[in-house]
């Protein structure tokens, strides 16, 4: 099974000047740094879902709204918590199989465009940013495995390997997105692959 993710990130860095100026002239404008809202499809087992992390100044109340300004997610953390709060926050939905959900209906209920994060700090400041969220998912990668094809569950038969052989995973470049879901077979550029190896029969990996 293997998953294609497109990762962003974001980084900023500043400087303090050595002028005598009141502390509050130096406070760092809230802001959210990290914005990813996407798509994951597990082609093996059917199944879609969408995932988020979100990294901010410390922030007391958090809100995801898509592109038709529909609330999509809220958060607030509570308790002790609420004292210092949080600055990161990820989830992923549940995932149901296609059999359960049809992806036409899946993606109706998320629709594409620029998503707006919200979210308002410890001192109540408002910060805000956009984030596109796209229907493009990658087409699933032809893997080998020693120049054989890779099985796609446990169920399958197992290749077969002396001990201290090398075992090498490689796959053919993903240049379009799925044949049959989402935005079909249009040209795409993978920014990271990610790979995921299952343990079958109790064998240690």
């Amino acid at each position: 099974m293997m998953s294609n993710k497109m990762v962003c990130l974001a980084g900023a860095m500043a400087t303090l000047g050595v002028a005598a100026v009141p502390a509050a002239v130096h406070a760092e404008k809230p802001e959210i740094s990290v914005a990813q809202v996407y798509f994951e499809l597990n082609n093996t087992d059917g199944d879609l879902g969408i995932h988020a992390t979100v990294g901010a100044t410390p922030w007391k109340s958090m809100f995801i709204h898509n592109h038709h300004r529909q609330l999509l997610f809220q958060a607030a953390p509570r308790g002790v918590a609420a004292w210092e709060g949080f600055d990161e926050i990820s989830f992923e939905s549940a995932e149901p199989t296609f059999d359960e959900l049809d992806p036409a209906e899946f993606f109706r209920r998320y629709p594409e465009g620029n998503y707006l994060i919200v979210g308002f700090t410890v001192n109540g400041e408002r910060m805000d940013k956009r984030t596109p969220v796209t229907h493009l998912l990658p087409a699933p990668p032809v893997v080998f495995v020693n120049n054989g094809p890779a099985i796609e569950d446990c169920d399958g038969p197992m290749p077969v390997f002396n001990a201290g052989d090398d075992v090498v995973i490689h796959w053919e470049t993903v240049t379009h997105s799925h044949p049959e879901i989402g935005r079909i077979n249009e040209p795409i550029e993978i920014e990271s692959y990610e790979v995921a190896i299952e343990s079958c029969f109790g064998v240690d990996l």
